[in-house]
């Protein structure tokens, strides 16, 4: 019985296997007919799922849009990362293909050298990259075009734009879709649009500025302008500083008609500082003039610090570069911005650099909506201490003593308002126009300001890459996005803006960098203080050997004083020794906790696993033991 029993159990077993060979080939054939083209997108931030934004911009199309897909072979052959790309950016645009219910066409072009895909491809001014020692160019880019030749161009689709890549394909459709442009007026006194001037030489232009280009007509406005012209449908002033009572009436005028604003202006802007030649200095008073009377003002003479959305910079310290948190430098996070307002929603992380402080003026019919904040960790810190040719880090970091409550730094503005100038506009206009004088908004305002100028600056938000001849951005921060975000809202376009901040950035272990830092603050204080030591021993040093050079071939000195001096040199050598000492045990601190966080995040687990594992043998073992 006992026999049978065991060939009936390894038939069973047989019978088993086969069973769910079966069952698995007919579920894979299954799944590969049923499920055909069906993904699963498990990232966090939905990176490879087409978003409803583009499916709203592709219901959209009346007309037909034909897309020119370019990609060399010899692509794919020198980078096998590209050629995986390449097949990422292919499946996508058949699906956008699929849901524009065939107003879409796609062509498919291989470049090869001297060819008329390569003359094409060039004639769209598409990016060439060297796929050979011979420098052979290959081409991996979009260009598209509608029934009226409106053209627009991805001139390649570079591996570091790839959790772009939704929005850059979308951005094309759209810009066909709406090829008239809304006109954004620019007033500005940094030198945005490039800028020849000899013998300093040419300041190019903002990249920033690049990123405007295919949503809207930039016109560029002299900073003295004292009418905004009629076609102008948004106005962008960025660090309007010194502007004339004409020009701030101009554009009082224009808000109170119904125009709407978005407005950088900062109490201190490093970009400004570079440029002192151009004779404009750093402070927004006269804004403020304006400002009041929408909702807000910015303190003039302070900038906001947060220490734990403190950037991590290299800094000149006695001569040496050190990494240290600059607690007027911020990287702010999505728990920093309004997620229920358009604009910030989907913000990831924008760099701003010693921003202001707007605090409401609470008037009766304005209604102020903050978009970007500092943390509860914050504080006040006066502009002299960040305007100095070389700023004390240190110092700032060291003596951080928060307020206890978040700072204002961008802010959305509505409602009905009064003129800052009542019935008298100011001297130098003209009759007519003062016949026009709005004494008070004829429908509620729409202005977006932002205590901050230095967050459009490259610098702050993207490293610059040279793809063929031409500079591109590849952003590390979301603040050219918040710049479009802002003038696509005050414009009335809202189809690209869950598109925007659709990327991953890298996201600090709060906890642990907040650790980091304190003990950070520690180390330095003792530096500080070992230094300050060593600083007083050297001076006075210095003062008994200037004692004895003063009078030459004389014995000044006595005995006890060179006893002194012998004394006072062998305790510098100590006090540098034990200051080589803090610096060499913060860095292993900070090493040990990073080494920490990594077996945490990369050992850890699968220890853990594995540990469940063996406990789940163990259990079924005794299980089956106690069974028999």
């Amino acid at each position: 019985m006992n026999i049978f029993s065991r060939i009936d159990n390894h038939l069973r077993a047989y019978v088993g296997l086969a069973l769910a060979a079966v069952a698995f080939v007919s579920i894979n054939i299954f799944s590969s007919e049923a499920l055909n083209g069906v993904r699963v997108d498990l990232t966090e931030r939905s990176l490879f799922t087409i978003s409803n934004s583009t499916k709203k911009v592709l219901a959209s199309i009346d007309e037909p849009i034909l897309m020119k897909f370019f990609f060399s072979k010899a692509v794919g052959e020198s980078d096998p990362d590209l050629a995986t790309h390449f097949e990422r950016v292919h499946g996508l645009l058949k699906r956008y293909v699929e849901l524009s219910n065939g107003k879409i066409r796609l062509e498919m072009h291989q470049p090869s050298p001297y060819s008329t895909d390569e003359d094409m491809a060039l004639a769209y001014s598409l990016s060439g990259v060297a796929t050979t020692g011979a420098g052979e160019p290959g081409y991996f880019g979009l260009a598209a075009v509608n029934s009226t030749d409106d053209q627009a161009v991805v001139p390649f689709f570079s591996l570091e734009r790839e959790s772009f890549l939704e929005y850059d394909l979308t951005k094309v459709v759209h810009s066909l879709v709406n090829p008239v442009k809304k006109v954004v007026g620019v007033i500005s006194t940094l030198p945005v649009h490039g800028r020849h001037a000899p013998p300093f030489g040419t300041t190019p232009r903002w990249p920033i500025m690049g990123q405007l280009d295919p949503l809207f007509d930039i016109h560029a406005l002299d900073a003295e302008v004292r009418v905004i012209p009629e076609d102008v449908d948004l106005l962008l002033l960025i660090q309007p500083t010194r502007l004339t009572r004409e020009t701030l009436y101009a554009v009082e005028q224009f808000v109170l008609k119904g125009g709407r604003a978005l407005i950088f202006a900062d109490p201190f802007s490093e970009a400004q500082s570079i440029t002192a030649r151009s004779g404009r200095e750093s402070g927004n008073d006269d804004i403020n003039l304006l400002l009041s009377k929408w909702g807000v003002v910015m303190e003039p003479d302070k900038v906001a610090a947060d220490i734990d959305a403190a950037r991590r910079i290299n800094m000149p310290v006695n001569g040496r570069l050190q990494v240290l948190d600059y607690v007027v430098w911020l990287s702010l996070q999505p728990k920093h911005f309004n997620r229920k307002d358009l604009v910030t929603a989907e913000m990831s992380r924008i760099n701003v650099a010693t921003p202001g402080i707007l605090k409401p003026t609470r008037l009766p019919k304005t209604m102020v909506t903050p978009l970007m904040t500092t943390g509860n960790r914050s504080m006040r810190i006066p502009v002299r201490m960040v305007a100095k040719a070389n700023p004390d880090a240190i110092a700032m970091f060291r003596d951080f003593k928060s307020d206890n409550q978040s700072h204002m730094i961008a802010a959305r503005l509505t409602g009905d308002v009064r003129s800052a100038f009542a019935d008298t506009p100011p001297p130098g206009i003209s009759p007519e126009r003062k016949k026009n004088h709005l004494s008070r908004s004829k429908k509620p305002i729409d202005v977006i300001v932002v205590a901050d100028a230095d967050l459009l600056h490259e610098k702050f938000w993207a490293d610059m890459r040279i793809e063929g001849d031409q500079q591109v951005p590849t952003p590390f921060a979301n603040n050219a996005d918040f710049l479009v975000n802002a003038l696509d809202t005050l414009a009335g376009g809202e189809e690209l803006m869950g598109l925007r901040a659709r990327r991953e950035s890298s996201r600090p272990f709060e906890l642990v960098a907040q650790i980091r830092r304190e003990a950070e603050r520690r180390y330095r204080s003792k530096e500080r203080e070992l230094i300050d030591r060593i600083n007083e021993t050297q001076d006075e040093v210095d003062s008994l050997l200037a004692r004895e050079g003063a009078v030459v071939g004389a014995d000044v000195l006595s005995t006890k004083e060179r006893t002194r001096i012998d004394t006072l040199r062998r305790e510098i050598v100590s006090m540098r020794r034990e200051l080589r000492g803090v610096q060499h045990a913060l860095r292993e601190d900070i090493e040990q906790l990073d080494a920490t966080l990594k077996f945490l995040n990369i050992g850890a687990m699968p220890i853990v696993l594995a540990l469940l594992s063996l406990l789940v043998i163990l259990v079924q073992r005794v299980r089956r033991k106690a069974a028999v």
